[in-house]
Formats: C-alpha cells, sequence, structure tokens
C-alpha cells in the first residue's frame, strides 16, 4: 500500500527548469488504475506528452496501464518502489528502492529520477547518479495531493506557467478527479498560448 502522497508536504527547494521554449507537465505516483487512463485521455485529447514518475509496485500490479503511457508516446521515470523518502535511506536500501524500479520499468525507463515528497539528502545525487540518474524536480506545482478543486488546480497552473516550466502533478497515491479535471481546464485555457509540450525524460 502506497503511503499517502498528501504528506509530507514537497520541499521548497530551489528549482532548475529546461532551457527553450518548451513546456513539461510531469506526473507522479502512478500508475493508478482509474486515474491514469483519464490521465491519458486529457493528455491524448490536447496532444500532449508528458513524463510519468512511477511507482515500482505500481508498475507491478498494473502493468497494463504502464504499458498504456507507453504506447501513447509518453515517457516513465523511477519514483522508488514503494514511494520511500530517500532522506536517510541507508545505501543498501537506496540501491534495492532504485535498482527494483529500473528493473521493472526495463528498456523504457529513461535515466531520471524525482525523489518522493522531493526528499533528498546529502548523499542523493550522488547515489542517483551512480544508477546513471539525473534528479528531477518541478518549478510549477498546484498541490494538487491536497486535493483543491479543479479550478484552483488549473488557475494556479495557468497564471505560472511560462516557457521551461516543469508542473507536478499525481496521477496516483489518493483520488485524482479534481486533479484530472483541473489538468483538462489548464491545458483549454492555455491552448491559446500556443505552448509546446514535451516529456521532460527520454
Amino acid at each position: 500500500m502506497l503511503p499517502p502522497a498528501e504528506a509530507p508536504p514537497p520541499p521548497r527547494l530551489p528549482q532548475v527548469v529546461p532551457d527553450g521554449d518548451l513546456v513539461y507537465f510531469t506526473f507522479d505516483d502512478g500508475p493508478h488504475p482509474v486515474y491514469t487512463p483519464q490521465v491519458l485521455d486529457v493528455l491524448a485529447r490536447h496532444g500532449v506528452q508528458a513524463t510519468f514518475f512511477v511507482i515500482g509496485k505500481m508498475v507491478e500490479l498494473y502493468p497494463e496501464v504502464f504499458e498504456r503511457i507507453i504506447a501513447e508516446g509518453h515517457t516513465v521515470a523511477n519514483h522508488t518502489w514503494n514511494h520511500e523518502s530517500l532522506a536517510g535511506l541507508s545505501r543498501a536500501e537506496f540501491d534495492r528502492t532504485v535498482s527494483a524500479t529500473q528493473a521493472i520499468l526495463g528498456e523504457h525507463a529513461t535515466p531520471c529520477i524525482r525523489p518522493p515528497y522531493g526528499a533528498t539528502d546529502a548523499s542523493t545525487k550522488k547515489w542517483s547518479a551512480a544508477h546513471g540518474l539525473d534528479l528531477h524536480m518541478w518549478s510549477v506545482s498546484p498541490s494538487d495531493w491536497l486535493q483543491p478543486p479543479a479550478e484552483e488546480i488549473a488557475d494556479y497552473i495557468v497564471k505560472r506557467i511560462r516557457p521551461g516550466s516543469v508542473v507536478l502533478l499525481h496521477d496516483g497515491g489518493g483520488p485524482r478527479a479534481e486533479t484530472v479535471r483541473g489538468l483538462d481546464l489548464a491545458l483549454e485555457q492555455l491552448a491559446e498560448r500556443n505552448y509546446n509540450y514535451a516529456p521532460l525524460c527520454f
């Protein structure tokens, strides 16, 4: 069972975003049998490709949802096996959760990892690099794990998004109906800005 995505909240880390004119939507904590397909439907409707930071255990439970993510042109990256905080893990524990997740992603794995809760310690970057993985955070987060109304999620994204923004949303870890609707509303409103969207990791 996944720990609740609501706690602890992500940290106030300085975020580094990619250069260029693209916007990057990312989704954490899936694949989920209900909400991930709904997110995929929204992304397909708006012609958006994204990166899903997936939980290894959830990939094991819902391989068909995982395969749909891949089939529809999105990319996947490591979010640990069971949503463990990477801060404070021993090297053996770190290697175990990261390696198991990379293994189940197989040929679809990208060289990226997002720490659950955004939590890191002094060893996280170095140990991730030993697995060939770069740490990837975000620059725009509407705190959808708290389940605010869809309109608030959309408004937050639309007001803060800029070229190079990395948007953090969740397709698992709890009820995500408002996230799905908020994503749809945001992409509808952003359509007039003519942004280009791409996966963050590939």
